[in-house]
């Protein structure tokens, strides 16, 4: 089942779009466009593989890729924004050009056709990443390098905003 899991203005073009093609290619009984989900953690737990596509802001879409990883999940994410660090290319997920349906579609299968042994493995290393790159720790530490270079005139460098 693939549920497409955000906060669409029904009956907004986008999500009808996406509602007629779901119907279009008889994809009714298992795929469904449920809009907003009051529990993210419970949606995210029974996922096989979550996919964030995006072609447009990314922002509030890299929090969902990094709390999928923390659960153990594999993330198939677009290339927009700073998605691309969101993730260990090809060992905690993929990162797919936007607007690139062939390519979404070749890491689908990918990441539905890992054999049990191999999911474990991505799982343990996802959540090895998130808790290195996203801890609340590690998160803090590199908002005050950011504050203090900020205040000593500096402009702040790549490693500061990561």
């Amino acid at each position: 089942m693939c549920l497409i899991v955000g906060s669409f203005e029904r009956p907004g073009r986008h999500a009808g779009e996406v509602e007629g093609l779901i119907g279009a290619l008889g994809l009714g009984s298992v795929a469904r466009l449920v809009g907003s989900c009051a529990d993210m953690p419970a949606a995210l737990m029974l996922a096989h593989v979550v996919v964030v596509p995006s072609n447009g802001a990314a922002e509030p879409l890299a929090r969902v890729g990094v709390q999928a990883q923390a659960m153990g999940k594999p993330v198939i994410l677009t290339d927009v924004g700073g998605l691309g660090e969101m993730l260990m290319r090809a060992a905690t997920g993929w990162l797919v050009a936007p607007d690139d349906p062939a390519a979404l579609a070749d890491a689908l299968e990918l990441a539905l056709a890992m054999p049990d042994e191999v999911r474990a493995r991505l799982a343990a290393r996802a959540r090895r990443f998130v808790d290195r790159n996203f801890s609340l720790e590690q998160t803090g530490e590199a908002t005050m390098r950011v504050y203090r270079e900020l205040l000593e005139g500096r402009e702040p460098d790549a490693a500061g905003i990561a």
